[in-house]
C-alpha cells in the first residue's frame, strides 16, 4: 500500500477534516477517535468543510461507516485494556461486522499497542512492530509522517531503550518514515550511536524515483485519496544505511531476525522472520484485503511471486503474522488458512489470465473473464475492497505482454475528440449520447453501466469538436458526473472507486455558472 501522509504548511486539512467529522459525527465523543481523523488514516475527501457540505457529498455513508468502524476497533480497544490488538484482530477474524465496514485499511487505525512477549505490536494505519533486545530496539516498519511522532511516544511510554536497528520491509512511504519519529534525534540529544537502517538493496533505487517523479504521485494520490491541494509528495528519504540481495541474518542481543527478499506489491520487499518466536512480520504481502498487486497507477507488481513468497511462509508453520495494514493473525491455524486462501486466490488468479494470454485473448477479454474461486472474496482478509481481481489480471498483462491490449483501435489511437465528433454527426449531437447514457445507467445493469460511460466520455471529448452552447456543455459534464458516480457505486475496490470519483469531480468543476441542475 502506498499513501504519502507529508502534508505541508500548518498542516490545515488535518484540523478541518476534525471539523468535518466533529459537524457531521456528533455521536463519536472519543477524543483518541477525533485525533486520528486525518487524511493519512482515512483517505476521504476534504473539501467539505461545513455540515451543509456535507450533507450533500455521495460520499458521507461510506465515510461514515469506515468512522463508525475506527471508532468500534476503539471502544474494543478500551473494552480490552490488556489486550487491544488481539480483541480487534479477533473482531476481524469473525468478520464483525462492527469493524468491517467502509474502508476497512482505514478503520483498523485506533493506535493502539500490545506486546507479544518481546514485541511491542501498534496497530496504526501501517503497522509498527518493536522488539526489545539487550542491545536495544529493534524497529520494523516506522509509519507515516503524521503516525511516525505517535509511534515515538507510544514507544517511549513502555521501554527507554536507545533504537538500534530500523528494519523496511519495503520502500512505500507509508513504511519509512523513520526521520519523523524523533528516535535519531533523541539519539544526538543523548549521545547514543546513530540508528541502523536496513533493507533491501532496491529500495534507495525507489527513493530516488520517487524523487524524480514527485509532481506525478502528488497528482496521482490527491485523485486516488482526494486529498487538499496542500498535500505534496513526501521529498525525503530515511535512505537504508545497510543493504541485501536474497537473505540476511541478524543477531541483536539474543534475537535472531532472518531477512528474506520477495517480489509482491514492491521488488524491494523484506519479510521479516524471527525463527525462535515463529514470528513473520509480512509488510504489505498481507494487508486484510484483496493482494494489492494490480494497482492500476503505480508501476509493476509480481502477483506470481507474491504467492510464490506466501508458500514460502507457510512452510514456516508460523506462529502469529503481523501484516503491514490491520492486526495480527494469532495461531498456527489461522496463519496458515490465510496464508493458502491468499494463494489460492493469486494463483487462480494468475493461472486464468496466463492461459488467456497464451490462447492469443485480449486485454479487456481476460479482465472480462479471468476466473477464481469467488468465494475466496468473501473471507475477512480477502474483501476486495482496496484491489480488485481484475486489476491483478491487467498487471499481469502489462508484465508478460507490454502494453499494447490487442484492440486495435488503441495501436495507433485516433484522436477522441474526433471519434466523438463523428459520432455526434451520425447520430444528432453530443448530448444525444449524454442523454442516452443517462437512460442506461438507469438500468442497473453494470454492462449497460459501462456503455453508459463508454458514450458520455465520447460525448465529452466532443464539446470542443462542434458548435455547443454552454447549456449544452454544462448538460454534458453533468450527465458525466452522474454516469460516473453511479460507475463508482457499482465497484467495491477504493482503486476503482476514487478514480471515477476523481473524474466526476473534475466534471463538476468544469460546469460553468449559473447553471440549471433541476433535470439531473
Amino acid at each position: 500500500m502506498e499513501v504519502s501522509n507529508h502534508l505541508h504548511g500548518d498542516e490545515k486539512c488535518c484540523l478541518c477534516c476534525e471539523e468535518m467529522v466533529i459537524t457531521a459525527h456528533k455521536a463519536l465523543q472519543s477524543s483518541a477517535l477525533l485525533q486520528n481523523m486525518n487524511s493519512g488514516y482515512l483517505g476521504i475527501s476534504l473539501e467539505a468543510t461545513s455540515a451543509e457540505d456535507i450533507s450533500t457529498t455521495e460520499y458521507e455513508d461510506e465515510m461514515a461507516q469506515t468512522i463508525q468502524s475506527l471508532s468500534n476497533c476503539m471502544m474494543i480497544a478500551e473494552e480490552n485494556p490488556e489486550n487491544p490488538v488481539t480483541a480487534i484482530a479477533e473482531a476481524a477474524w469473525n468478520a464483525d461486522e462492527r469493524v468491517m465496514a467502509g474502508n476497512s485499511v482505514a478503520a483498523f487505525t485506533p493506535h493502539v499497542m500490545e506486546r507479544y512477549g518481546p514485541v511491542m505490536s501498534i496497530l496504526t494505519f501501517a503497522n509498527c512492530n518493536v522488539v526489545e533486545t539487550e542491545e536495544g530496539l529493534v524497529m520494523i516498519d516506522c509509519g507515516t509522517a503524521v503516525a511516525a511522532p505517535r509511534i515515538f511516544e507510544t514507544i517511549r511510554r513502555e521501554s527507554s531503550l536507545p533504537l538500534h536497528t530500523a528494519i523496511y520491509t519495503h520502500g512505500h512511504v507509508d513504511h519509512v518514515m523513520l526521520q519523523y519519529t524523533g528516535f535519531e534525534e533523541e539519539a544526538i540529544k543523548k549521545g547514543y550511536p546513530r540508528t541502523r537502517v536496513i533493507a533491501h538493496e532496491n529500495v534507495s533505487a525507489r527513493f530516488d524515483r520517487y524523487r524524480l517523479t514527485a509532481g506525478y504521485n502528488t497528482e496521482i494520490n490527491r485523485r486516488q485519496f482526494q486529498l487538499p491541494k496542500t498535500f505534496e509528495w513526501e521529498r525525503v528519504y530515511r535512505y537504508p544505511d545497510e543493504v541485501y540481495s536474497s537473505f540476511r541474518r541478524l543477531e541483536i542481543g539474543t534475537k535472531v531476525f532472518e531477512l528474506h527478499h520477495g517480489k509482491g506489491e514492491t521488488d524491494d520487499a523484506t519479510i521479516v522472520y524471527m525463527p525462535e518466536e515463529r514470528y513473520v512480520f509480512t509488510g504489505d504481502f498481507f494487508i486484510w484485503n484483496t493482494p494489492n498487486c494490480g494497482n492500476p497507477q503505480k508501476v509493476q507488481r509480481f502477483p506470481l511471486e507474491w504467492a510464490q513468497m506466501l508458500r514460502k511462509i507457510a512452510s514456516w508453520k508460523p506462529q502469529s503474522l503481523f501484516p503491514g495494514h490491520g492486526p495480527p493473525i494469532i495461531g498456527q491455524d489461522r496463519v496458515s488458512q490465510a496464508l493458502n486462501d491468499t494463494i489460492a486466490l493469486l494463483e487462480q488468479i494468475c493461472s486464468s489470465t496466463l492461459g488467456y494470454l497464451n490462447k492469443g485473448k485480449d486485454l479487456n477479454f481476460i479482465m472480462n473473464n479471468v476466473s477464481f474461486d469467488k468465494s475466496l472474496l468473501l473471507k475477512p482478509y480477502l474483501y476486495p475492497k482496496y484491489d480488485d481481481p481484475r486489476f491483478i489480471a491487467a498487471t499481469l498483462w502489462r508484465r508478460y505482454a507490454g502494453w499494447y491490449t490487442f484492440e486495435i483501435t488503441r495501436l495507433l489511437p485516433t484522436p477522441k475528440a474526433a471519434v466523438g465528433a463523428e459520432l455526434a454527426r451520425l447520430i444528432g449531437t453530443p448530448t444525444t449520447m449524454s442523454r442516452r447514457a443517462l437512460e442506461l445507467i438507469k438500468t442497473n445493469d453494470p454492462v449497460q453501466i459501462g456503455v453508459a460511460l463508454e458514450l458520455v466520455e465520447f460525448a465529452l471529448a466532443a464539446i470542443d469538436a462542434t458548435n455547443l452552447s454552454d447549456g449544452d456543455k454544462n448538460e454534458i459534464h453533468l450527465a458525466r458526473a452522474q454516469v460516473l458516480r453511479r460507475k463508482q457505486r457499482t465497484e467495491t475496490c477504493l482503486m476503482a472507486r476514487s478514480i471515477y470519483k476523481a473524474a466526476a469531480i473534475d466534471s463538476d468543476k468544469a460546469v460553468s455558472k449559473p447553471r440549471d441542475v433541476a433535470k439531473f
